[in-house]
């Protein structure tokens, strides 16, 4: 069975890039950027397998304003992690770009403010684990720019004008290229899809988008009591950042839904589980602990992540959205993996037994 496509081109064309029913006023926001002028800006990196990477590019800087643990050293845009993402020092300092921020009516991952220099490029690439399949989507708020800073979008060209809010397809080609005399800066914030922010796009782009069946977050919540546990040894398809595959076995339940089951609480490993230094490992293990902060899954690999609640027993992965949520309801049994992505949703169904 195989992973159901993303299906990326169903967002192409003119459906590439739209403007939502919001807009800013550019003014005080360049002015604050003004007062940054004499602040570190960090090479902006990514993240990936775990790990935050190596710097993209030269001339292409960032300063975080909501980050993972709002640390402004990490311009990557985050993952699955033990701390929530929060507000960096620096936003407390810049009234206007944090009321952007809380009009926002969705969760917040990362808030950046992304600048291309005047002469610098980005090569063509395409953004990770972004998209409405994975209920995330990346929104683009320029502050200053010029006509020669020109996004190109599978050969589209964009030029947006400050304090508009824009919504593209950054899963599809993309390169940037500033061939003006001034920086090009951008608020560029990763948010939780949900039906509020949804209402802003367009209704023939939201009716595209209704046919994908996109990931839809639920807010956090108070969860259910659970039994009384300290640690639990689950086999788990997951890889060192929480993020692979679900196994590519199980069988279907119907269109768009399959299922499957570990067997002898040992299930084969996805391909291409490995440590945390890349090396294979012979079975995809995770602890589920209980802390004094709350639940944590940790990985065979050295990966942990938070649990956040999102039902009477259902928790997505800090720092992650409902595309992958775990539900213990049937604790001390078993686990529930689910996996989600447009129309699909698989489940995996785990043994579990007690290290205690």
């Amino acid at each position: 069975m195989s992973r159901p496509p993303l299906f990326p081109e169903t967002l192409a064309g003119e459906a590439s890039a739209v403007r939502l029913a919001m807009e800013f006023d550019a003014e005080p926001l360049a002015a604050e950027l003004r007062s940054l002028e004499q602040q570190p800006w960090r090479h902006q990196r990514p993240y990936s397998a775990g790990q935050v990477g190596k710097p993209i590019a030269q001339g292409w800087t960032c300063f975080p304003l909501h980050s993972p643990g709002g640390l402004l050293e990490r311009t990557d845009p985050g993952g699955p992690a033990l701390v929530p993402f929060a507000d960096t020092p620096a936003l407390s300092a810049l009234p206007a770009m944090a009321k952007v921020l809380r009009e926002l009516p969705c969760e917040l991952r990362s808030a950046r403010l992304l600048a291309l220099d005047a002469g610098a490029e980005l090569a063509e690439h395409r953004d990770e684990f972004i998209g409405f399949g994975y209920g995330q989507l990346r929104l683009h708020i320029p502050i200053v720019t010029n006509p020669g800073a020109r996004l190109f979008i599978e050969g589209y060209e964009h030029n947006w004008k400050p304090g508009e809010l824009w919504y593209a397809n950054f899963a599809l080609p993309h390169f940037l290229r500033n061939d003006g005399a001034q920086r090009r800066v951008h608020l560029v914030v990763d948010c939780m899809l949900n039906d509020a922010l949804l209402a802003l796009f367009p209704g023939w782009f939201r009716d595209r988008v209704g046919a994908l069946a996109y990931v839809s977050n639920r807010p956090r919540t108070t969860p259910a009591p659970l039994p009384a546990l300290s640690e639990f040894l689950l086999p788990a398809p997951l890889d060192t950042d929480l993020l692979a595959h679900l196994p590519e076995t199980g069988h279907d339940d119907g269109p768009g839904r399959s299922s499957a089951t570990c067997h002898d609480g040992v299930p084969r490993p996805a391909a291409g589980v490995a440590d945390s230094t890349g090396e294979p490992i012979d079975r995809a293990q995770a602890w589920l602990e209980r802390k004094p902060e709350g639940l944590v899954l940790r990985t065979a690999g050295g990966a942990q992540t938070a649990l956040v609640p999102i039902g009477a027993y259902e928790y997505r992965f800090e720092g992650w959205t409902d595309e992958r949520t775990i539900d213990l309801g049937q604790l001390p049994d078993r686990v529930v993996l689910h996996d989600r992505r447009n129309w699909w949703h698989r489940t995996w169904s785990c043994p579990v037994r007690s290290t205690a």
